[in-house]
This record gives structure tokens, sequence and C-alpha cells, in this order.
């Protein structure tokens, strides 16, 4: 597709430049210009996909202040597009459609879709290969539900959760394999009942399509995923204990140079959540924390604004993640702010 500042006809792609991105839509005249959402001012709106429909503006509510640059497909394109008018019957028979998925289903997808008849992205389909060579991971996070009562895939799993002490712990590990289930399909487009699942001696539960680590207080649950093995954990700030008393159980000398003699309570749930994390990535058994040294074997932190919680990720040259706020549905919300530690 080359682009051009010509004018456009009815049929034709067009887009304009919003800040860093481009925006898409189908043109069918200057009074109407078909879309799906509005020229992107929101880029947490977008990511989280609230009330995005394909629409139609005129072309001064589309250029946003910009300029309308018209697709002119190449000749291997030209062969596969529809004709003008099923371009633009098409588009407006979609006005109204939601769905709208920042990385999946997007202006872009939609506008090619109208006119190939498929959705593509040409950015987004490159971003999403090269991040797949790379080591990261991303995490998902909610509270945890207590009504849950949805069985879990494998059969194992449920029978595990089942057995659990109480319904509480319970609920927590119910809703810590949801989670999983989310992420697996979010990120790495896994369909968990497609995937082997096998439990350790020990008790950990490994795939053979991807790793994975699953952490769970009294009110939240995690899921963290990646190719490469990760370890997740999380503490809560109101739970209750002595975290002075903690800290001289679990710090090494080499920490003591880092944390001081008098840390505050965010920096001993930091480390102590770091060397669970490490543990999780490496570990199959007991927990042994002053054998964990976060000097040597590093682990990222990160607090999340709308949460009273402190999550550390264990992954292979991982330096950043992501953290994804997910519904009671199983809808993945939106990317949570947050910072490096």
């Amino acid at each position: 597709m080359k682009w051009t500042f010509d004018t456009p006809e009815a049929g034709d792609m067009v887009r304009v430049r919003v800040g860093s991105i481009y925006h898409y839509g189908i043109f069918v005249s200057d009074e109407e210009i078909i879309q799906f959402g509005p020229p992107p001012s929101d880029v947490r709106r977008l990511a989280s996909g609230e009330d995005i429909r394909v629409i139609s503006t005129d072309a001064d509510g589309f250029r946003s202040g910009g300029f309308i640059e018209t697709g002119r497909p190449g000749f291997s394109e030209r062969v596969r597009a529809r004709r003008r008018a099923a371009v633009v019957a098409y588009a407006r028979s979609q006005l109204g459609r939601g769905g709208y998925d920042i990385l999946r289903n997007n202006c872009e997808h939609f506008a090619r879709e109208c006119l190939f008849g498929k959705g593509e992205c040409a950015v987004v389909d490159k971003a999403r290969i090269a991040a797949r060579a790379m080591p990261s991971a991303d995490v998902y996070l909610s509270e945890v539900s207590g009504s849950e009562t949805t069985r879990v895939y494998p059969p194992d799993r449920e029978s595990e959760i089942r057995s659990a002490c109480n319904a509480a712990v319970a609920a927590q590990k119910r809703t810590a394999w949801r989670l999983l289930c989310v992420a697996m399909k979010n990120s790495m487009g896994i369909e968990p009942e497609k995937a082997e699942f096998r439990r350790t001696e020990n008790g950990k539960w490994l795939c053979d399509k991807c790793m994975f680590s699953l952490t769970h207080t009294a009110g939240y649950a995690a899921a963290a995923v990646s190719r490469f093995p990760v370890g997740v954990d999380m503490e809560e700030y109101s739970r209750t204990r002595d975290l002075r008393k903690l800290y001289g159980k679990i710090v090494c000398p080499e920490e003591r140079l880092v944390y001081g003699e008098d840390p505050s309570d965010t920096d001993v749930l930091r480390l102590w959540t770091r060397k669970e994390s490490i543990f999780k990535r490496y570990g199959d058994g007991g927990f042994e924390p002053l054998s964990v040294n976060t000097e040597k074997e590093t682990a990222v932190t990160r607090i999340p604004v709308k949460y009273p919680l402190v999550i550390s990720v264990s992954a292979e040259r991982l330096a950043y993640f992501s953290i994804y706020e997910v519904s009671a549905d199983g809808k993945v919300i939106s990317p949570l702010a947050g910072r490096n530690a």
C-alpha cells in the first residue's frame, strides 16, 4: 500500500496521523468516513476497549487537525481488493459494531477488512512477531472471587482445588488458574484446553506450551506467563505481620548493605516478593529465603497504583513487565500503571 495526499474517492482506504500513530477509515464522501472508533486521543481508553464502535464522521472529524492520506494498493493488492461499491456497502453494514482490541481488532484491521475481506495490521503483526522472540512476561491480576464456581482444566487441577484446606484458599487457587487461562489466550494465543499440564512430585504445575507462575493472597490473585522460566509473587500492604522480624529472617549480608538496618515496610515486602519470585522461577520444593540472594539473581518489582500490592517478577533478562487488570467475567480491562523498582 502506497500512501499519497491525492484526493480520495468512495471506497478508498484513508488514514490520518494523530500524534505518533495512524488512524484508519474508509472514505465515502467528505460528509462520511467510516472508521472503528474516533481518532485516538486517549491510548488508555483504546487499550481498555471502552465503548469503542464502528462510527461515521465527516472529513473534519476524521482528520482531527491533521492531513488525510489516501491508500493506493499495489498490483497484488488490487487483484484481491473488493470493488469500490462493495467496500462502501460492507463498511456501512458494520456501523455500530463493537469488539475493539488495540492489538487484534483495531481501526486498521477494520479498514483492511472492508477493502480486502480480511483484517490485517502490518505494524502490529510485525511487533507481535518481534515480541515473541523477546524474553518478557505479562502478569494478569484480579480480585479473588469467593463466588466463582466454574470448573477449571485439567481435571487434576480441579480436583486439587476442591481438596484445598478451606473455601477461601480454594477461591484463591481457582481465581489464579482462571487468570492463567486468560493470560495464555491473550498474551500467547494458546487455548488452555489444547495444552498439556502436569504436576511435579513437589506440587509445581507445568505446561507444555508456555512457562507460567501463580500467586495469590486473601484478596487478590495473579498469573504470569512467558516463553521463558518465570516466577511471580505478591504481598498486600494491609496484611498484619511483624515485618521487622521477618526482615531479620530473610535478609542476606549483601542485601543488608542495600536495604540497611531499618528498611521501610515497602522495602521488606519488595525483598520478600523478589525472593519468592526467584525461587518460583527456579525452584521446585521448599522455600528457604536465606538461600536466595536477590543481589545475584535479580527480580523486578512494581507497585500497581490501584491496588495495595507489591508485585515482583523474575524472568530471563527481564527489565520491565506489564500488569493487566482482569474483571470477574474474564475481560482484560486495561494495563495497570506502575513503576520499576
